[in-house]
């Protein structure tokens, strides 16, 4: 539209208070045409009829008009980038996801004094509490011994009260996310009651469970807030039931912030009954969880199997990531 001798395109997406957006605009000069996105999602396109080459500074945070600097950004800005050619619409997508920066990952090979080293020099240890423990088997000592799920050992939990933990927050629940870990079950039912794998607590509830549901199915759990019975949402996968398999299943979830959606992957698939809206995101700032979860104020869920290749990032895994992840092979450039 033409308004004070300029031309202006308007997104039909609302603006968001205290929240994360992602914002691209493009002008093709062969269309003449201007396109904006919000968090990669392309709003109603407009012609620009008239076109003049501006030889001023970019301005981050204020505009600049005849009377001086104006229109001041109050908030927070980040990951700006300008090009000099028309960026595809797929292009764009790419840009408003956040790339996975990974803080945490657990090979569960080594153990001294009850705590397993993160691969990374400066990530947190895994405190073993309970009865837990590594099972790293000498391979030269005993050829015939059973293999752990990936790599030299697995985490081996009761089901009863063993877990692990780290000492402070690793994932940053209310942004973008990603959790994974691979799981064996002793058998190939969840029981009778719900066994968490994955979770990290805030004051009452989890920020996140990942867990096998007394329904036997692989679940994800999201609660909504961090109180005594808090209003949850609910995922899962219908079609990969738990199973006693010797390799395990690898289970990884995905929160994109952004596009308030999560997913729920099961061997590196992701069903859809396992991907859903999830808008009500809060910090969940106490410690990561192995093998049990928080509720009401209490830890229980404990999981009985063993666990192994616990991964923690902040920011969206794509797919092909995803199925890296779940390779039966070691891989700390993940």
């Amino acid at each position: 539209m033409l308004s004070l001798g300029g031309w202006s395109v308007t997104s039909t997406a609302p603006a968001i208070r205290n929240e994360w957006t992602h914002l691209a605009a493009a002008y093709d000069p062969h269309l003449k045409t201007m396109t904006l996105y919000v968090n990669g999602d392309v709003q109603p396109t407009a012609q620009r009829r008239s076109a003049w080459k501006s030889r001023g500074a970019v301005q981050i945070g204020r505009a600049y008009a005849r009377s001086g600097h104006t229109a001041g950004w109050a908030g927070e800005l980040a990951d700006i980038a300008v090009f000099d050619r028309v960026l595809v619409p797929r292009e764009v997508s790419v840009l408003s996801t956040l790339r996975p920066i990974r803080l945490g990952y657990w090979p569960l090979d080594d153990v001294s004094d009850d705590r397993s080293p993160a691969y990374d020099e400066d990530g947190q240890e895994l405190l073993l509490e309970g009865d837990a423990h590594l099972y790293a088997p000498d391979v030269d000592a005993d050829p015939f011994a059973e293999p752990p799920l990936v790599g030299g050992g697995h985490l081996v939990l009761d089901g009863v009260d063993d877990r692990a933990r780290t000492d402070a927050p690793v994932a940053v629940t209310d942004g973008s996310f990603t959790v994974a870990a691979r799981v064996r079950l002793p058998s190939p039912t969840c029981g009778d009651r719900d066994q968490a794998v994955l979770s990290q607590a805030g004051v009452a509830a989890s920020g996140f469970v990942i867990r096998c549901g007394s329904t036997n199915r692989w679940e994800l759990v999201l609660s909504h807030s961090d109180n005594n019975d808090p209003q949850t949402t609910l995922v899962f996968d219908g079609e990969q039931l738990p199973s006693a398999d010797q390799s395990g299943q690898h289970l990884a979830v995905v929160y994109d912030a952004f596009r308030n959606e999560v997913r729920l992957y099961v061997n590196g698939i992701v069903t859809a009954t396992g991907t859903t809206t999830y808008t009500a995101g809060w910090r969940a700032n106490g410690p990561l969880q192995v093998g049990r979860a928080l509720h009401n104020g209490t830890f229980g869920q404990y999981l009985g199997g063993v666990v192994d290749e616990v991964r923690v990032y902040t920011g969206v895994a794509d797919d092909t990531t995803i199925q890296r992840m779940a390779g039966r092979s070691p891989d700390p450039y993940v």
